[in-house]
């Protein structure tokens, strides 16, 4: 959230910009940002399988597509956040943004509740659910590690991510400007 308080008032990206074009210097944020949350989070499912053992079934785990999927949802919510870190115009309106944005987002994204089961409850709402990318990391990760037809298919996944961090990457750098006014 540095950049969130960069554009607040404190000025260090300033001569960042001066040296470097504004793309390159949102760039290097979720780029850096991506590589920091993989590091992090690659090694939570091989831990887990050594520290439970059988008790963690991981016969139809396909670690490639594991580690796909980790990679492609840390660049999503890197891209997400650097777009959320952009659009927000005051330290008061996280709450709200979390609120009504973020809360939403991961309760209805299949963190508890998988697709199909959100499916079978309501066809109208298993639609719409569509909408929300973090249904998209959960199934596919679901689909890397368990495998079966009532996940979506991982190909999928990785395409509708993919695509989504790119449009907030842009979406990014359009309110960047329009809030910086730079060059």
């Amino acid at each position: 959230f540095n950049l969130f308080f960069f554009l607040q008032g404190r000025k260090y990206i300033t001569y960042q910009i001066t040296i470097l074009s504004p793309r390159l210097v949102l760039l290097q944020r979720p780029v850096f940002g991506r590589m920091l949350a993989f590091i992090l989070s690659a090694p939570f499912f091989p831990i887990g399988k050594l520290l439970l053992g059988a008790e963690l079934d991981t016969a139809h785990t396909h670690w490639p597509a594991v580690f796909g999927m980790v990679l492609v949802s840390t660049l999503f919510c890197t891209s997400y956040h650097l777009l959320a870190a952009i659009y927000i115009t005051n330290p008061a309106s996280i709450n709200t943004f979390w609120a009504r944005i973020n809360g939403p987002m991961l309760s209805l994204g299949g963190l508890f509740i998988p697709l199909f089961v959100m499916q079978q409850f309501s066809a109208v709402f298993g639609r719409v659910i569509y909408l929300n990318p973090a249904i998209y990391i959960t199934d596919g990760l679901r689909q890397a590690i368990i495998g079966g037809d009532q996940f979506l298919p991982l190909h999928v996944c990785l395409l509708v991510l993919t695509t989504a961090s790119v449009a907030c990457f842009v979406l990014s750098m359009i309110v960047f400007k329009k809030r910086l006014d730079h060059i």
